[in-house]
């Protein structure tokens, strides 16, 4: 293999999907994408983990509001609504990793800025609960998740693993969603479903959560022919 400076000499070093900078011989990619070469789709400015039901937003570095990169990579970041800590999905060069720890989003992105590595940087020390299978994806959505049971020891670098239903979802787009498939209406406001709740055709009332109101809360309430406390069955 080869070893060439990180410049740009032309468009073809761009992809055709941005201009190369006479004076920092840096790409400067076109609307809709991102990378060192402009090779990869801008991505989502916020997407949502379905099964812990977090909203993630993308980093940006508060001095002058550019993305925060690893890997040539978007970082999302989530406070963590139970702690003082917070929530990062950051790509390592291979894998997507769920990363949790009690620092702020600024020390993250002071880590981030400064030359960071996943292994130097031993990412594994923060608490690593979640990762995707090798990817070269721009972001995380549409992956598939492992979760991380037993760390390392007799199980290799990555521990004992199970495969899990969690994924991320982009944000955009949230209203083609919002699952109607159950009786009632599903209300899209500013790309957000709001949920609808009532009496169901199996006479039990019915409310449903989630982002995409994916999520059936039962009840036992029994609704009365006319729906429950005189309310109309939908």
């Amino acid at each position: 293999f080869s070893i060439s400076c990180d410049e740009c000499s032309s468009e073809a070093d761009c992809n055709y999907h941005g201009s190369c900078s006479v004076n920092t011989k840096q790409c400067e990619c076109d609307d809709g994408w991102i990378g060192t070469s402009c090779v990869l789709d801008e991505p989502c400015e916020v997407i949502v983990d379905e099964y812990y039901e977090y909203q993630f937003s993308l980093l940006r570095d508060d001095n002058d509001g550019h993305l925060v990169m690893v890997y040539d990579r978007p970082v999302y970041f989530a406070e963590d609504a139970f702690s003082d800590g917070t929530i990062v999905v950051i790509y390592t060069g291979r894998r997507w990793y769920d990363v949790y720890a009690e620092i702020s989003i600024e020390d993250f992105i002071l880590m981030f800025n400064d030359f960071f590595h996943g292994y130097w940087n031993a990412i594994f020390e923060f608490s690593t609960d979640y990762f995707s299978e090798p990817t070269g994806k721009s972001s995380p959505v549409g992956l598939e998740m492992n979760q991380l049971i037993s760390f390392a020891g007799d199980f290799g670098a990555y521990g004992d693993t199970v495969k899990t239903d969690r994924s991320f979802h982009c944000m955009e787009g949230t209203c083609d969603r919002c699952d109607y498939d159950v009786g009632g209406t599903r209300e899209c406001i500013k790309n957000q479903c709001i949920c609808d709740s009532g009496c169901g055709e199996d006479g039990y009332f019915y409310n449903f959560t989630g982002y995409f109101c994916h999520i059936y809360a039962p009840s036992d309430t029994i609704c009365s022919s006319s729906g429950l406390n005189g309310e109309e069955q939908v």
